[in-house]
């Protein structure tokens, strides 16, 4: 139980003390009230949150951000791809840790998380305003490391919850014209095979897995099993989610063959019917239908 004591300042002024411990069961004081009343009321307060585990020591809000934040940076590396980590490091690093490295986590107010969020959008200091995706994954990392901070009881509350965020707002999609992607394909050169990617839909990281190779469409499957990410001018091979089914159907009416590449190669699109029979692994498209759906596959 909390105690409650007085004492006289140099001045003669009569204040009051409280005494308690931590849930460490480390004795320690706070003073400076000016009646008794007020003393009651904090120890009863001490009491209430160490019963209910949201007791938070004063001296914890005055870690700083600066101290937190490479821990919590580490812990993503579990969890996160590299290219994931990888944007979460620039974040930190570029936008939080500047800002927020030297203020303690019990001095941070939603209003200043606040106007950081709408300076970010706008641009303040000459600095270059952001886009609502850099200005929200900025915030996000900056509300999980005093998100981090609550759940290891340093900080009542998180000052950075409920904060607005700008919109984003989508780009209107723009498609080529068969005439466009055929001037395109005629200035691709050797890679004039990736036509392919204007009528399948398949994503560039497939095709750009499977390297220089032959492209096929069979009832093999999805060929790649691992795609690249791109990211600050670096490569990092990461493993393909896998998915059912997760693979490009060819329309039969598009099965252009082009002409050997460069280097020697040919690229053709649909196969023929002898290389859609007899496969071991053929999957049957929706509908219940026994006939073998084409999937775009890569064979090296």
């Amino acid at each position: 139980m909390a105690t409650i004591s007085k004492y006289q300042t140099s001045s003669g002024t009569t204040l009051y003390r409280v005494r308690y411990r931590t849930p460490e069961n480390r004795q320690t004081d706070k003073r400076g009230f000016t009646t008794k009343r007020d003393a009651e009321r904090f120890a009863a307060m001490v009491e209430v949150a160490k019963m209910r585990g949201e007791y938070v020591a004063p001296t914890h809000a005055r870690m700083t951000v600066a101290q937190l934040g490479p821990a919590w940076l580490d812990r993503q590396r579990g969890h996160l791809k590299p290219s994931s980590y990888r944007v979460m490091e620039i974040e930190w690093r570029v936008r939080v840790a500047p800002r927020w490295g030297k203020v303690g986590i019990g001095d941070i107010r939603p209003t200043a998380v606040q106007r950081w969020v709408s300076d970010l959008s706008h641009g303040v200091d000459g600095a270059t305003p952001v886009g609502a995706s850099v200005v929200s994954r900025a915030h996000h990392v900056l509300a999980s490391i005093l998100a981090d901070a609550v759940r290891d009881h340093l900080l009542a509350a998180n000052p950075a919850t409920d904060i607005k965020l700008p919109r984003k707002n989508r780009r209107r999609p723009v498609y080529l014209t068969h005439q466009q992607v055929a001037e395109l394909a005629a200035a691709a050169g050797r890679y004039e095979p990736l036509l392919l990617l204007a009528y399948t839909g398949l994503r560039w990281v497939r095709p750009s897995a499977c390297g220089s190779a032959t492209w096929t469409c069979c009832a093999d499957g999805p060929p790649s099993r691992r795609t690249p990410s791109r990211w600050a001018r670096r490569f990092a091979w990461e493993p393909r989610r896998r998915t059912s089914g997760a693979a490009c159907r060819c329309p039969s009416s598009c099965c252009p063959t082009w002409p050997a590449s460069a280097t020697g190669e040919t690229a053709t699109i649909c196969c023929s019917p002898a290389r859609m029979a007899d496969t071991s692994n053929d999957r049957a498209p929706t509908g219940g239908s026994s006939k073998p759906s084409p999937y775009l596959a890569c064979r090296g």
